[in-house]
């Protein structure tokens, strides 16, 4: 979310940061192999199971 997301698109004129947000984390939510690579790092990998 942070290099991706909305904090690197500035906001259209009217454009809600809510719906941003939700579309943003909507978009994450169906890429399953992105999610499952944050937990490939071995500091985070007990949470992978």
């Amino acid at each position: 979310m942070k290099t991706n997301g909305v904090s690197k698109k500035p906001l259209r004129k009217n454009e809600s940061l809510r719906e941003r947000v939700e579309q943003d984390l909507a978009d994450l939510h169906n890429n399953r192999e992105l999610v499952r690579s944050f937990f490939c790092a071995e500091s985070v990998a007990y949470a992978k199971d």
